[in-house]
């Protein structure tokens, strides 16, 4: 006999085994967009970035530019992450190691992670390697001395650098905002609540409050709430922000994805700079917020990566380079896999 105590366990536990199957279930079906040639191109991709990490665990922009970039660090880390590899076990839990290890080494009292590329702009690499701390937290149920405090003390700086926009700019203490650098930071806080940080509600409403006042209905969401353009890429990476702000609207849902879908590689509508920036974003929301529509998404992502896939193991983005880009079209292929936890619906 079941005692009531065991009963009421299982019956708060039944929500999470239901959330588990339906995420393996999305994973089975996702198997066949994630094609042969898919895995051996990101395999080869991932050992590129393996033979491209310099000896302090970092990695520069490309191969022409070694000079270690935090941001980078992160991103090539997490592509390391989205393949199932982590810091205890894996072929690269090694690189892990060591990418780990120099992104604590470059955080700064003030909890920021920074280095002298980034000291221009260093929200964004911030956000990076705080996402990245957490996946790498969270993926490898680390309860050390190591991860977990330079993950809070980053967050800790995330949430004391918004300001009373509701958002955040390029530098801790900016008193205007945008939304390319807000969505950074809304990623970066979704993964570190999933790896158990406490992240204050006030927080989270008045981002959600600044990303909503970049709405422009059905053009799409702009750079800053009272000025610039919109773009694939802020679209996107507003509604996946919203998406992990649980923030639920059927209508502003619909108007980014149609606006979304106008540009290439599924629409017609050019992308001029920012390439791999853009495909990340859009095609996160649409994984994020789709279910029949992101399989034809996916595939036209898939296909338009593949076509730029270079035979000897890497991608190339000419606006920053073959590293940045590689680490991004894996990050970008392996949604499909669903095995970073802040790929999850």
């Amino acid at each position: 006999m079941i005692s009531e105590m065991s009963a009421r366990i299982i019956l708060k536990l039944l929500p999470l085994l239901f959330a588990v199957l339906l995420s393996w279930q999305d994973k089975k079906s996702d198997s066949e967009l994630y094609t042969d040639d898919v895995k051996n191109s990101v395999l080869k991709g991932l050992e590129f970035l393996s033979k491209n990490q310099n000896s302090n665990g970092s990695w520069g922009t490309g191969r022409d530019s070694k000079e270690d970039h935090v941001g980078v660090t992160a991103l090539a880390g997490i592509a390391f992450l989205s393949y199932g590899n982590t810091p205890l076990e894996g072929k690269y839990s090694d690189d892990l190691q060591r990418a780990i290890n120099y992104t604590i080494t470059k955080q700064t009292e003030s909890g920021l992670i920074s280095c002298s590329r980034t000291l221009s702009a260093p929200m964004y690499s911030h956000a990076f390697a705080t996402l990245f701390l957490a996946e790498a937290s969270g993926m490898s149920n680390d309860g050390s001395t190591k991860i977990k405090p330079a993950l809070k003390k980053a967050v800790r700086l995330i949430v004391h650098a918004q300001n009373s926009t509701g958002g955040w700019r390029y530098t801790p203490g900016a008193t205007d905002a945008d939304l390319s650098v807000t969505i950074c930071q809304i990623i970066a806080l979704k993964a570190a609540e999933m790896a158990g940080i406490k992240i204050p509600d006030s927080t989270l409403e008045r981002a959600t409050k600044y990303i909503l006042s970049c709405d422009q209905k059905t053009n799409g969401f702009r750079y800053q709430h009272d000025w610039g353009h919109a773009s694939m890429a802020l679209t996107g990476g507003a509604l996946s922000a919203l998406s992990f702000l649980s923030f639920k609207n059927p209508n502003i849902v619909e108007n980014a994805k149609e606006y979304l879908k106008q540009y290439e590689p599924f629409g017609k509508k050019r992308l001029y700079g920012h390439f791999s920036y853009s495909l990340f974003w859009a095609t996160l929301s649409v994984n994020l917020t789709s279910d029949s529509f992101w399989k034809e998404y996916y595939s036209s992502i898939k296909k338009s990566l593949m076509s730029r896939y270079n035979e000897e193991g890497f991608w190339d983005d000419k606006s920053v380079g073959d590293i940045y880009g590689t680490a991004m079209a894996i990050n970008i292929l392996n949604m499909a896999l669903h095995y970073l936890p802040v790929y999850l619906k």
